[in-house]
């Protein structure tokens, strides 16, 4: 005999798609009748944005009532939802929303996983550290001591990578050169892994402090991007027989109103041949999430009331500290100086979108270039310097 499903059961593969498509239908029933063609799972209407995580929902609006018109919707008997209502955003997800009265900042922090972190590591009796990684870089140690194996280094990897994508983006490259070597660690990895343990010991109460600010004399949603490589910096450490040693390493971090929101280390899938074309290859990688980014800023900046003037004057800077990589950007579509005549056309995509899109690509000095802490360990002084700038502590 063959049993046909009349209505999804918990537990089968399909089931979180059907319900996503049905809270979708409700949504949009309720009036928040635009999908966004960047992010599947933010829904806008005129006056409330709604963005969903499986099961749980964010509603954004200029006025409360708007969204209370909107709940109250989805909670009637025509659509059915039984909808658990929170009153504020305080905890979303493992991460704490705290507002401060004073200077309007917003606190990202999530110390319950910070704490199960150290826990799971042991390293509670050790003294915290300064910084999270050292100043050299993290490599494979093939012939390296076996690992002690007390914790589950794949699950620690876990923890942090979800600790580091929300709120803590000053250990994101030292949880990137961990990730490397989950499936085989030595005890070097784990020795990296609990100094990051121990770095959090000594930050647990911190995290992401957002502090919405616009440039002088100007009201301006602007949207800057900071962009870093580090040319084949495992060289000098590792296998020199290994072609991965020779990759370089991208990290760049999306900022709006001086407020990050998107940031990323890893290693470049290709082998760069020069500093000028690790640093273009990062600046081609971060246009991925920068373009599609400044789309999903202008369908949502509608739907809290800003003018059509306000958004059609949003502009976007990439910051680079490579003189050749900025001069090769700023080039027309189509043109490449000599030494870049190699590159893959496959990099070169994202020029045709710079002046249609408003994106300029500016000179920043190395000092103030914040996707330096994403791309090498730095000595304690400039660690705590770049963090300042792009965590606020």
């Amino acid at each position: 005999k063959v049993l046909k499903l009349k209505k999804s059961l918990y537990g089968l593969k399909q089931s979180p798609r059907n319900f996503f498509l049905h809270l979708k239908e409700k949504l949009e029933q309720a009036g928040l009748k635009q999908q966004s063609d960047v992010d599947p799972c933010l829904f806008i209407s005129d006056k409330v944005i709604c963005l969903v995580y499986v099961d749980d929902t964010l509603f954004f609006s200029p006025d409360t009532k708007y969204i209370e018109e909107i709940t109250a919707k989805l909670q009637s008997p025509e659509f059915g939802l039984q909808l658990e209502v929170e009153d504020d955003v305080a905890g979303f997800l493992g991460v704490l929303i705290s507002r401060n009265e004073k200077d309007q900042s917003i606190k990202l922090t999530q110390e319950g996983l910070t704490n199960r972190i150290i826990a799971a590591l042991n390293v509670g009796h050790l003294p915290a550290v300064k910084t999270p990684a050292s100043s050299d870089p993290l490599v494979k140690d093939a012939d390296g001591e076996p690992p002690d194996a007390l914790y589950s280094y794949a699950s620690v990897v876990g923890m942090l990578q979800y600790l580091q994508g929300h709120s803590r983006p000053d250990i994101t490259f030292a949880v990137s050169q961990c990730a490397r070597f989950v499936h085989s660690p030595k005890r070097s990895h784990e020795k990296a892994l609990e100094r990051i343990g121990r770095y959090l010991k000594g930050t647990a109460d911190k995290g992401l402090i957002l502090r919405p600010s616009f440039k002088e004399g100007s009201l301006e949603l602007d949207l800057d991007c900071y962009v870093d490589a580090d040319f084949a910096g495992l060289w000098p450490h590792e296998d020199k027989m290994d072609p991965t040693c020779v990759k370089s390493r991208t990290g760049f971090v999306i900022c709006i109103a001086n407020c990050p929101v998107i940031w990323t280390s890893k290693l470049q899938p290709t082998i760069a041949l020069s500093t000028m074309e690790a640093e273009y290859i990062a600046l081609s990688t971060a246009m991925k999430s920068v373009i599609p980014f400044q789309e999903t800023v202008r369908a949502t900046a509608k739907a809290v009331g800003l003018s059509e003037d306000f958004i059609t004057s949003f502009k976007t800077t990439v910051w680079e500290d490579n003189m050749g990589a900025m001069t090769l950007a700023n080039l027309e579509p189509g043109k490449v100086t000599p030494s870049s005549k190699h590159y893959a056309i496959k990099f070169h995509w994202f020029r045709q979108f710079l002046q249609p899109n408003r994106v300029e690509v500016k000179r920043i000095p190395t000092d103030e270039q914040r996707a330096d802490i994403l791309t090498k360990g730095l000595p304690e002084a400039k660690f705590k310097s770049i963090r300042l700038q792009l965590c606020g502590w």
